[in-house]
């Protein structure tokens, strides 16, 4: 397995940091997405389709592939799951505490309308 779990218990945060992306583990990525109401991720890259980053739609596509093997059996529960893109980095900045915190700040609030944010512009 190519992934890292760290767990945050008192916030009740689940950290997933893929170590190589290919092959991506889906697998990994959906037993421990199965539960989750929101999920933030973070990409250093931004694409050219301007659609989110390139870890954002394969998380996007895993979620998709969770829900139609949950269809197959017989579990017509609707999650739904809300994922937010940051994209943080760009230029070569810096990303500090203050805006972790605030990206766990919007995954607690469940008000993050924008699917795709950039963290450390101005």
């Amino acid at each position: 397995m190519e992934c890292k779990f760290l767990y945050f218990d008192l916030l009740r945060h689940l950290v997933i940091a893929i170590r190589m992306f290919r092959p991506f583990p889906e697998e990994e990525i959906i037993s421990a997405l199965k539960n989750v109401k929101n999920i933030a991720v973070m990409d250093k890259v931004m694409d050219y389709s301007l659609n989110g980053g390139p870890l954002y739609k394969e998380i996007i596509s895993a979620i998709y592939d969770m829900k139609e093997k949950d269809e197959e059996k017989d579990k017509l529960e609707d999650k739904n799951i809300i994922v937010s893109n940051y994209i943080y980095g760009i230029g070569g900045r810096d990303i500090g505490v203050d805006d972790i915190e605030g990206i766990f700040d919007d995954i607690l609030d469940n008000s993050n309308d924008e699917k795709i944010r950039y963290v450390g512009l101005k």
